[in-house]
């Protein structure tokens, strides 16, 4: 079964009751209403397919909003590699898709010079999507990405200035959004330990990718751009519903190896940015020291 379907029977069985549960699935006393009745089993295709997982995805796509969910999720990422104050991390990927014919061919084709459009997550220690933005075309960089997403003007509030996400060097450094130290060779051993530290817990978000892309391969071969998103949101909310159920793909499947990544869209070098990236170098440096205390 796992083989066919890349998810187990008991996780089978919590999709097919979410979808007995939903507004989506006629029951037995509404047949007055002229619909044949089908078991939810022969229906479930169509509610994978339709969309109607974005009913429940608040239910499994969720950043944390309590002070105790925050505390308790930076706990959890401080276990990982030791990095402080993580409430997620945060990167793009590509999905393949066909260009439209209404649409402007060369707006999704991406760096790698292949038409698809981006996908943004950011992931909990689990990883777990707690974010998901889904539809920019490939072309756009992944900053540019964040700033179209609804996330973005929410993050400062979120974060405030004691917790952060973790992004690549394709971001700009925030106070709410660290990123490595960049590598031209002149970096010292305190600054290499930070990102030793920092690249182990920003993986996450490269490794669960990985594990919704080998888990659900149509996404590699999906064509529809009309269609596309709600269909990748729909995988996501899949995608966290097994891992809160224990239904884990085998390691070597989806592991991918950090990179510090150097995809670095021009800077504004307008007063708000400089202040901006300022506060993130500040704390950026601050847990560098922090870091260098506790190693020694």
């Amino acid at each position: 079964f796992r083989k066919h379907f890349r998810i187990t029977k008991s996780t089978a069985n919590i999709i097919i009751d979410e979808y007995k549960n939903s507004k989506f699935y006629f029951e037995e006393n509404n047949w007055l209403r002229g619909t044949p009745m089908k078991t939810a089993e022969t229906e479930i295709f169509l509610f994978l397919c339709d969309g109607s997982l974005l009913d429940i995805a608040p239910r499994y796509i969720k950043f944390p909003k309590s002070p105790e969910e925050k505390e308790r999720l930076s706990d959890d990422f401080f276990k990982v590699s030791g990095f402080p104050s993580t409430l997620g991390c945060i990167n793009g990927t590509s999905i393949p898709v066909i260009t439209p014919s209404h649409k402007i061919k060369s707006t999704y084709v991406n760096r790698h010079d292949t038409l698809a459009i981006t996908v943004q997550a950011i992931c909990d220690h689990r990883k777990c999507f707690i974010d998901v933005f889904t539809g920019t075309p490939g072309k756009i960089h992944d900053s540019r990405v964040l700033k179209l997403s609804h996330v973005y003007k929410l993050l400062p509030n979120i974060c405030g200035s004691n917790y952060h996400i973790l992004g690549d060097s394709a971001y700009h450094i925030r106070e709410w959004l660290l990123t490595p130290y960049r590598d031209f060779g002149n970096l010292d051993e305190n600054e290499r330990q930070f990102n030793k530290t920092f690249c182990a817990t920003r993986v996450l978000i490269e490794n669960s990718f990985g594990i919704l892309k080998s888990r659900f391969r149509q996404l590699l071969q999906v064509q529809s751009v009309e269609k596309i998103s709600k269909f990748i949101f729909s995988c996501c909310v899949l995608h966290n519903l097994c891992i809160m159920n224990c239904d884990e793909l085998e390691q070597e499947e989806c592991m991918v190896n950090c990179t510090i990544g150097d995809n670095i869209e021009g800077s504004n070098t307008e007063d708000t940015e400089v202040h901006l990236r300022k506060l993130g170098e500040i704390k950026r440096k601050f847990i560098k020291n922090r870091l260098t205390h506790l190693h020694t």
